[in-house]
């Protein structure tokens, strides 16, 4: 019984941990993507130099 509910609380912090993940990525990748239109339309304004 204990190693059943060993395994069972295993699969539920891995669960967690893959989905903590997941917004975690989800989040930098929209902020990445808000950034580098943030940088693109920036330089289409401003003329600033600015190199990716």
């Amino acid at each position: 019984m204990d190693q059943l509910f060993s395994s069972f609380e295993l699969a539920e912090l891995l669960i967690g941990v893959t989905q903590q993940t997941d917004s975690l990525f989800n989040h930098w990748m929209s902020t990445s993507f808000a950034v580098v239109i943030s940088v693109y339309t920036g330089r289409d304004h401003f003329n600033l130099p600015i190199s990716l």
